[in-house]
């Protein structure tokens, strides 16, 4: 593998790595950014019927704990088997490290990813990237993670498993604003398009399908997103209930 820098080209897209020095004792937060090129689009962690899910390592970093990685709200595009969910424009991944107790101050983060990229073809991208924490870092990482969905309380919503379809009804002041919504679960489970939507004053409620499920297994709760036109509202583990 090639040595490790900040930054890796490629015709397709550049990924970029920036970390915040910013709060560096306990944690550290950072973004991986992938810059498009015209036409090329890339995918969200649950890609839809097609495409490659992100995934970004940071196992080979010394000194840490933990990391956690974020995703912004994505969108719908394609068709038919070509129906995917991502992004067609420059788009940022925030992450937070934990850090170890004894880890040296300035230790550079190593990320190792591994994205796909398509236009008329799909080609994937792999590389090492490697950056020290920096105050010139600081305002991006901040704007990163300031376009990251809204957290909401699982309270404003109910799941309802009916066969293989999710019952999902959201009460909220903006529910009528809602326009689509994207559910993960736990691993094995798969999720579609909301097959069907309807929106009131105060309320929003999607029937969406279960595309793949294990065998026999029983689904307590999903995360939920849902697209309200700006940077997304996100429910995470909300509890699924079954009809009677």
């Amino acid at each position: 593998m090639a040595i490790a820098s900040e930054r890796h080209v490629e015709e397709a897209a550049t990924l970029t790595l920036k970390v915040d020095e910013a709060n560096g004792v306990d944690a550290l937060r950072g973004t991986l950014t992938v810059d498009l090129r015209p036409g090329w689009k890339t995918y969200w962690l649950d890609p839809g019927p097609s495409g490659i899910p992100p995934t970004i390592d940071f196992s080979k970093t010394e000194g840490i704990t933990s990391a956690n990685i974020e995703m912004p709200l994505p969108h719908r595009f394609g068709e038919d088997l070509a129906r995917a969910n991502g992004f067609k424009t420059a788009v940022d991944f925030p992450f937070e490290i934990a850090l170890a107790r004894d880890r040296a101050r300035g230790t550079p983060i190593i990320a190792d990813v591994f994205i796909g990229v398509c236009d008329d073809i799909c080609v994937p991208i792999q590389a090492r990237l490697e950056a020290a924490p920096s105050a010139v870092s600081g305002a991006d990482v901040r704007e990163a993670f300031a376009k990251l969905p809204q957290l909401a309380e699982t309270s404003d919503v109910t799941v309802i498993l009916d066969d293989d379809t999710l019952l999902v009804t959201r009460t909220s002041d903006n529910a009528g604003e809602l326009r689509d919504l994207y559910v993960t679960g736990p691993k094995g489970w798969y999720f579609g398009e909301p097959s069907a939507r309807e929106t009131s004053v105060g309320t929003a409620r999607f029937e969406v399908p279960i595309e793949e499920a294990p065998r026999d297994a029983r689904l307590s709760a999903v995360d939920l997103l849902f697209d309200d036109g700006g940077r997304g509202v996100e429910v995470r583990e909300a509890p699924v209930e079954e009809a009677r």
